[in-house]
């Protein structure tokens, strides 16, 4: 794969991360939530979801009573590693607040 294909796979996969973490664990999300929040292909968002739970990010369970129905969820490793960078991530959000209302812009 080229270096700007996986860039783009790369970019794609956080923010299909970053829309599971924020939805777990008070909404389930399934890949046709993935395709309308991102406006992502239906096809795309299946072959991003496939090396993403190739890679453990994810995991997929199936819905009783539907087959064709599978939930997307966030697997135990990737559960704490936002657990370890929420705090980093509001720290730098708090500074940058500072230094924007210190300098007044």
């Amino acid at each position: 794969m080229d270096q700007k294909k996986n860039r783009i796979y790369q970019k794609y996969i956080k923010r299909i991360l970053d829309f599971v973490l924020m939805s777990y664990p008070d909404r389930e999300i399934y890949q046709k939530d993935i395709e309308e929040e991102l406006n992502i292909r239906s096809a795309s968002v299946s072959t991003l979801l496939k090396k993403m739970e190739a890679q453990e990010f994810i995991r997929r369970e199936k819905v009783s009573g539907d087959d064709r129905l599978k939930k997307i969820l966030p697997t135990s490793h990737t559960v704490e590693m936002k657990v370890t960078i929420n705090p980093i991530q509001q720290i730098s959000q708090t500074e940058i607040l500072r230094q924007i209302l210190r300098t007044g812009r």
